[in-house]
C-alpha cells in the first residue's frame, strides 16, 4: 500500500486542478510503498502501544473477503507519484512516520 496523509491528498487534488494535464494519469501515493503490517507496526510504535496480530490463512481470507478483495490485499503492485512531483507537488508529510506523528499529535491536542 502507498498511504498518504489526508491533508496531502486534499492539497494534491487542488494542485492537480491548477497544474494537471486534462486526461493525464496521476497517482496520489506515497513515495515509499509499504506492506500493511509495516503500517500497523509503525502506528503501534509511535502510539507506544503493543501490536496484536491475528494471522488469517490465505484460503480463509478468500472465503471471508471474497477473491477480489483478497487478491487486492495480497497484491504487490507499486504505483509512482513521479508525475505529481513533476508538476511541482511536494508532500507536507512525505514519510509514514511524519504523517502518523501529525495524526497522533492532533489526537493529544
Amino acid at each position: 500500500m502507498s498511504p498518504i496523509h489526508v491533508d496531502d491528498c486534499a492539497r494534491a487534488l487542488v494542485h492537480l486542478a491548477e497544474h494537471g494535464e486534462p486526461g493525464g494519469r496521476y497517482f496520489l501515493v506515497n513515495s515509499d510503498p509499504i506492506r500493511l503490517h509495516e503500517f500497523a507496526s509503525a502506528f503501534a510504535r509511535l502510539a507506544q502501544r503493543p501490536l496484536r496480530v491475528l494471522r488469517l490463512p490465505t484460503a480463509a481470507a478468500r472465503m471471508v473477503m471474497g477473491p477480489v478483495l483478497a487478491d487486492v490485499l495480497g497484491g504487490d503492485a507499486v504505483f509512482s507519484n513521479i508525475r505529481m512531483r513533476g508538476i511541482g507537488f511536494r508532500f507536507q508529510y512525505p514519510t509514514l512516520d511524519d504523517g502518523l506523528q501529525q495524526i497522533l499529535g492532533a489526537l493529544h491536542e
